[in-house]
């Protein structure tokens, strides 16, 4: 006998477990945040279908989604605590499931996961939601999202016990799991890894804050309330009248006439944002607005009709018996490209080719004094004959504080022909030799992805206007070299004088630009013994000694 065809659930972000109240500007967390906790719902509060009884027979692995480059790269690293008696076989799928993600997404904060293995009701296989919301300029994002986006641990000062990003249940109660990870499930068997991805699909942030009222017919918004402000999601809605379900001239906020709108009386819904369109033939992506609304589905997932048996099934509310998806699809990754999430190779894989153009040349900042700002541009373009948008992102990929991006965005959007100008800035902060790479990742075809630029820079302490080293080889026979640093163009001095004070040698005398200077002695015509070196810039003077051994 087949199985039903199951249900798959996601928490309504109104029924979140908890929300921050914190105002951030320009993508800059708040120092003086204030946390609400809020329980999280019950697991009858989130309604259910009936089962359909369906084998569907259609598989793609993850290798059929990775078109071009290798997307093998970590980018992304989840932490989980698995609570309940885990089986192993669903452990090991929940891993490899966890794979799939670590190189779809890229965030330096680790993306923790309370993964629950217990009875649920019904035909459920699995719910998820974010823990946290963290506002940025007055628009929510799920607590993973704002962490990734900030690169700032944002929940940090929560007790241990709370400091989760996403919580997430499996039905330990549901007896056809399909453990293996090959993608090919027999009929009447749910693949476990497919269900596993879709619920932190909508942990990560495929979820909005609309909820329904089925009995009075009232919908309404609000990530939080007073005044209600949205979730990042919802505002990329719109009705099949292009306009916003968050528009109150159209639909005040709770209305009927809202409830209308998001139970497919007005055309539809749909996410439209230049990705996510690109990827589905230039077309608005048809959102799951069943005639009644079913909390837990409605909104928050792609048209189950619409999407079915497509490579963008992943994010349907229900899945087949025998169907298997292991990646989060085009349009998903679309959809995170708009909302702001930092995408990792997997997903650039899918959004199309474009042509990246960038001289990833070393950038040498030379030399300056601490706390002294150097500033340079890279110019990162589209080829006016790419076919598609140039999306990627920028960062630096190294902790070392002394380089840092000034440019208001590092997400790309590019169309072909057009460029973005990336500002990088050298600001030491102790006296050192500095090495850092920026990394561009890109959906661009031809070049490496990722793209690196060495960066590399000098420090001299404060006020200080010449740094001289010890010369080598040394000793030496004939020839050394004397190497220096001078943080502004000066007027230099390099000599070198016998034990007794006579000048022996002028090797510099005259103006150079700030840098790194290597001068090369030759002493052919000078005896064995010990010399002093002496340099002179600006009225200040360092020495150092040199031995000839001939």
């Amino acid at each position: 006998m087949k199985r039903p065809f199951a249900t798959i659930l996601c928490f309504s972000i109104m029924m979140l477990v908890a929300a921050i109240s914190v105002h951030a500007q320009n993508l800059t967390p708040s120092t003086n945040s204030e946390t609400l906790l809020r329980l999280a719902p019950e697991p009858d509060q989130i309604c259910t279908f009936e089962p359909t009884y369906r084998d569907a027979f259609y598989y793609k692995g993850a290798e059929e989604f990775r078109r071009k480059g290798d997307f093998r790269a970590k980018t992304a690293t989840f932490q989980v605590e698995y609570v309940g008696n885990w089986p192993q076989e669903a452990r090991n799928a929940f891993e490899y499931a966890i794979n799939i993600w670590e190189n779809h997404i890229s965030s330096n904060i680790p993306i923790r996961i309370q993964a629950n293995w217990a009875a649920l009701e019904g035909n459920t296989l699995g719910s998820a939601g974010p823990l946290y919301i963290y506002p940025i300029n007055n628009v929510w994002y799920p607590i993973a999202q704002a962490n990734a986006m900030l690169g700032v641990d944002l929940i940090l000062g929560q007790p241990s016990d709370e400091r989760y990003d996403i919580l997430l249940n499996m039905n330990s109660s549901f007896s056809f799991w399909y453990f293996e990870t090959d993608a090919n499930p027999p009929g009447g068997f749910i693949d476990f890894v497919t269900v596993v991805i879709h619920e932190i699909g909508h942990g990560l942030g495929f979820t909005g804050s609309m909820s329904g009222d089925p009995d009075i017919e009232i919908a309404e918004w609000g990530a939080v309330d007073e005044p209600a402000q949205p979730l990042i999601y919802d505002t990329f809605i719109e009705d099949g009248f292009s306009r916003s379900v968050l528009d109150e001239n159209v639909y005040p906020n709770p209305s009927n006439a809202l409830y209308e709108a998001v139970t497919g009386n007005s055309g539809g819904l749909f996410f439209i944002g230049n990705q996510a369109n690109e990827v589905y033939d230039d077309s608005p992506v048809p959102i799951y607005t069943p005639p009644v609304w079913e909390g837990g589905s409605s909104f928050s997932h792609l048209d189950q009709t619409t999407f079915t048996n497509t490579e963008n099934a992943l994010m349907r509310p229900q899945i087949d018996n025998a169907f298997a998806i292991h990646s989060p699809g085009p349009v998903m990754c679309g959809i995170f490209a708009d909302t702001g999430w930092p995408l990792g190779g997997g997903c650039f894989g899918m959004l199309g080719e474009s042509i990246v153009q960038v001289d990833d040349s070393e950038i040498d900042f030379g030399v300056t004094n601490v706390n002294d700002r150097l500033d340079t541009t890279i110019v990162i373009s589209n080829d006016i004959n790419a076919e598609n948008p140039l999306v990627g992102r920028v960062e630096l990929s190294s902790g070392n504080s002394a380089f840092s991006l000034v440019s208001s965005s590092i997400l790309l959007n590019i169309d072909p022909g057009q460029s973005e100008e990336i500002v990088v800035r050298y600001r030491p902060r102790s006296a050192r030799n500095d090495t850092a790479n920026i990394r561009i990742s890109h959906n661009g075809s031809i070049r490496e992805n990722p793209i690196l630029i060495k960066l590399k820079g000098d420090a001299l302490e404060e006020n200080k206007v010449v740094k001289l080293e010890q010369n080598y080889p040394n000793p030496f026979n004939a020839t050394t070299n004397i190497p220096y640093s001078i943080p502004q163009d000066s007027y230099v001095r390099l000599e070198i004088f016998d034990m007794l004070g006579k000048k022996v040698q002028t090797v510099v005398d005259g103006n150079q630009q700030s840098g790194r200077y290597l001068e090369k002695i030759n002493a052919n015509e000078l005896s064995s013994g010990i010399y002093i070196y002496r340099i002179i810039v600006n009225g200040t003077s360092e020495i150092g000694k040199l031995v000839l051994a001939k």
